[in-house]
């Protein structure tokens, strides 16, 4: 049995992901504020992910005869769609909590936890093709979306140098027709140029469900990991 610890789980592809393991016979365990899956293998731990005092609270244990011990970093936000000059502060900082730091502490005590398992684990950050992309309006998204591919990078090289059992990819997921599309969607032409073109992703049908990418991770995850690729799409599966 696979324990898994995936954020985001209430909505999305968080949700789906979180579905399809509890599929498998596996146990998951779902960070969110609120709880919308009832499962017998589903744990959830109520928690605003932008709250670090909150994330400090979290605790990773050893679970008996654990096939592998897996964390996927899903909860993102979009964050205010506004030219600089023009967001709230707070709005910034709740974004970037969400994004890259709440990442870096939960996978920080991932590892400190369960680093002496035999258990192999596995860290999947979920990126964005964002993070390597200047998109007006979004500056604060795509700039922690860059920010979590960095961390990935530098993850994966430390892992390599001491030759660990645990193993990190960061995966762009693709285009999901989810709430944050629907956000993108609301944004103001006036501080998103580029909006014409998520309104025809929706109108054209080219939107992939949160379930079809859900299947196609957990179908290709042992390849995910087998690419020494530490930045990678899933539209490469």
């Amino acid at each position: 049995m696979k324990v898994i610890y995936i954020t985001g789980t209430s909505r999305g592809l968080g949700k789906a992901l979180a579905e399809q393991y509890l599929q498998n016979g596996d146990l998951v365990v779902g960070m969110s504020r609120n709880s919308t899956i009832k499962h017998p293998n589903y744990q959830h731990i109520p928690v605003d992910l932008s709250d670090i005092e909150k994330l400090e609270k979290i605790v990773f244990r050893p679970t008996d005869n654990a096939e592998s011990y897996i964390l996927i970093n899903n909860a993102g936000t979009l964050g205010e769609v506004k030219h600089v000059g023009s967001m709230d502060s707070l709005m910034i900082a709740k974004a970037v909590n969400l994004n890259i730091t709440a990442p870096m502490v939960l996978a920080n005590k991932f590892m400190d936890a369960l680093c002496n398992e035999k258990a192999p684990k596995y860290v999947l950050n979920i990126g964005s093709g964002a993070g390597t992309s200047a998109i007006d309006g979004w500056s604060v998204y795509c700039s922690s979306k860059a920010a979590i591919n960095m961390f990935g990078e530098i993850f994966d090289k430390e892992l390599m140098l001491k030759d660990s059992n645990c193993k990190v990819r960061t995966l762009a997921p693709g285009i999901i027709d989810t709430e944050m599309q629907s956000e993108i969607r609301q944004a103001s032409r006036e501080h998103f140029s580029d909006l014409k073109r998520f309104e025809d992703y929706k109108k054209n049908n080219d939107l992939n469900s949160a379930s079809e990418v859900a299947a196609k991770i957990i179908r290709n995850f042992n390849l995910i990991y087998k690419n020494k690729d530490a930045i990678q799409s899933i539209r490469n599966y």
